[in-house]
């Protein structure tokens, strides 16, 4: 996976730790793999539609240095700054470019 801007990572100076949800063999959640983004993370209200269709509010937004293939059904853990509500997010935006997918906008 390439990071989107390689020579300027001082404009994504956050880390966000980042573990997958995968199923046990009864369909039970259980945490998967866990990895790193670098990200940058900003407060700003929002309102956007989510995977589901229904639009919903957001206090503050993820943006990945790079595409992460992140879901809604991730659970994040952002830097201790940012007050928000531990593991789930309300919405991922991909954004792609003539190369196909670029990077990616996660809603909290």
């Amino acid at each position: 996976m390439s990071l989107l801007l390689d020579g300027l990572s001082d404009l994504f100076p956050h880390v966000v730790n980042v573990t997958r949800q995968t199923f046990d063999g009864w369909g039970k959640a259980t945490a998967g793999a866990s990895f790193t983004v670098p990200s940058y993370v900003y407060g700003e209200a929002s309102r956007v539609t989510n995977g589901k269709g229904i639009t919903v509010d957001s206090k503050y937004k993820m943006v990945t240095n790079g595409y992460f293939a992140l879901s809604e059904a991730d659970a994040f853990v952002l830097p201790a700054q940012f007050h928000v509500v531990s593991g789930a997010c309300v919405a991922v935006e991909d954004h792609s470019d003539e190369d196909g997918a670029h990077h990616q906008t996660v809603y909290f």
